[in-house]
């Protein structure tokens, strides 16, 4: 009678199992690479931006420290009536992004003769910016141009731009000249923007989208 006879073989794992075995094995994939919007692209350190060449390019558009020219600016009391419109980007500037290029792009487009005045600088950090040269330029173009905006981004406070719409609220209905504001829904001090504005201009409605606030200034801008 024969011996049985036995053949040992090397059991092979299943092609699921050694998925499965690889997988748990190897090294963990990165994260994903967040969205980047347009004005989050745009935005350097601390405040400075890569603006593109339509909006530096462009003759009606003013950027800190360039002065306003004699017939891009209004005057310095903001009451004479000059033939040639103008408008400051007022609102957050450090720490947030650019929303500065995305408006000027919108309104220089939309709005042939309009000058607009840019406080935030191209390629530069705040480091790099004399402060009171900053401070000054400012506050001689608020003055000199015939209408003003304020947009209040969620990112940041803004503490000066409060303190400067404060001022221009009370200018704005003293000489007439238009005023216009808007908030992020999520800016911290939204609330207060909305109250004290409808203190002092119960009439002057405040957006809470960048793009109807652009669209506001443009259907004024028609009109005149």
């Amino acid at each position: 009678m024969e011996a049985d006879t036995k053949v040992h073989t090397t059991q092979q794992p299943s092609p699921l199992k050694k998925a499965r075995v690889e997988s748990e094995t190897a090294a963990p994939a990165p994260p994903p690479k967040p969205s980047v919007t347009e004005e989050e692209e745009a935005e350097g350190p601390s405040g400075s931006s890569d603006k593109p060449s339509d909006v530096l390019l462009n003759p009606h558009y003013v950027e800190a420290p360039n002065p306003l020219s004699p017939m891009q600016a209004h005057t310095t009391d903001g009451t004479a009536q000059q033939s040639v419109k103008s408008l400051f980007l007022a609102g957050g500037i450090s720490n947030c992004p650019d929303w500065q290029v995305v408006a000027s792009r919108k309104l220089l487009a939309e709005c042939k003769n309009l000058v607009v005045a840019n406080p935030r600088r191209t390629n530069l950090t705040f480091d790099q910016i004399d402060p009171l040269q900053q401070i000054k330029w400012e506050h001689d173009a608020l003055r000199d141009v015939s209408a003003r905006m304020f947009w209040f981004p969620s990112a940041t406070l803004c503490p000066i731009t409060l303190y400067e719409l404060g001022a221009w609220t009370i200018l704005s209905k003293q000489n007439g000249q238009p005023l216009f504001i808007g908030c992020d829904p999520q800016y911290a001090r939204k609330q207060d923007v909305e109250v004290q504005t409808r203190l002092v201009l119960p009439e002057l409605k405040v957006h809470d989208n960048l793009d109807t606030l652009l669209d506001a200034i443009i259907a004024w801008y028609a009109t005149i």
